[in-house]
């Protein structure tokens, strides 16, 4: 089928996608599942980050330090005397597992998303599928959507190091990438080339969706507690499913 690029002029204002996305999602509080496992693991990280950041210091020389002191709080002196220079021994390998465990949030989240375009895609055409076949899709299409990301997010940084606007810029063209991989079934670079051609006529309105709405669900969960429930479980999906919204209605 020839790609059709741009913004329909049967699609509805961006308002209007909007809360047709919230009501979806209430009409599907199924999508909280997932969503808690994101939360869930994107905690874990939190945790381990901030464990590491208070537990060593840099010395003078630059060499990384266990906090003694923040040791002996917990433990015992002697067993944090001990401890110090152990943990300072295999300090790269609790950096290497905030790593994966940082790999391991970008795989669920990628795949929580992939979930929610679908579900958008099966409500605007009114295929029946249950969370469970959305998932093994979700799933299944991981490889190509990281992919895309390894291409794309290079180089949305190296434009963001220009001014940032360029950088925007290139996140915009490259947000419905993600949809285009998991809802058709599109390669990692043949995804991005669809998002960049439907992103031609509704720019606009996938910048405030992409940019400005992931903006603010990530500052909103820099607040502790409330503020991270309320990005994960209600700003995030509601992004998302607007998203899949933009993807699914100009094709």
């Amino acid at each position: 089928m020839t790609e059709q690029p741009g913004r329909h002029s049967g699609q509805p204002p961006l308002g209007e996608t909007v809360r047709w996305a919230a009501l979806q999602y209430r009409s599907h509080l199924e999508l909280v599942y997932p969503l808690a496992v994101f939360g869930l693991v994107s905690l874990l990280l939190d945790i381990r980050v901030e464990l590491l950041s208070d537990l060593f210091t840099l010395d003078d020389s630059f060499g990384i330090e266990a906090d003694t002191e923040l040791l002996s709080s917990v433990l015992s002196e002697p067993v944090a005397r001990v401890l110090a220079p152990v943990l300072e021994e295999v300090f790269v390998l609790l950096v290497l597992g905030v790593l994966g465990l940082f790999a391991l949030v970008t795989m669920v989240f990628f795949v929580v998303v992939g979930i929610i375009f679908l579900l958008v895609a099966d409500e605007r055409s009114g295929t029946e599928r249950l969370q469970f076949g959305r998932t093994v899709v979700a799933v299944k299409r991981l490889p190509a959507v990281l992919g895309a990301s390894i291409v794309a997010v290079p180089l949305i940084v190296l434009g963001s190091v220009f001014l940032v606007i360029p950088g925007l810029y290139l996140f915009t063209r490259f947000a419905l990438g993600a949809p285009a991989i998991v809802v058709d079934g599109h390669g990692p670079i043949e995804g991005l080339r669809v998002s960049w051609r439907r992103t031609d006529e509704q720019f606009v309105e996938v910048f405030l969706t992409a940019v400005v709405g992931l903006a603010v669900v990530a500052a909103v969960g820099f607040v502790p507690v409330v503020g991270e429930l309320v990005s994960v479980f209600l700003l995030l999906p509601t992004v998302a499913l607007t998203l899949g919204v933009l993807y699914v209605d100009s094709g």
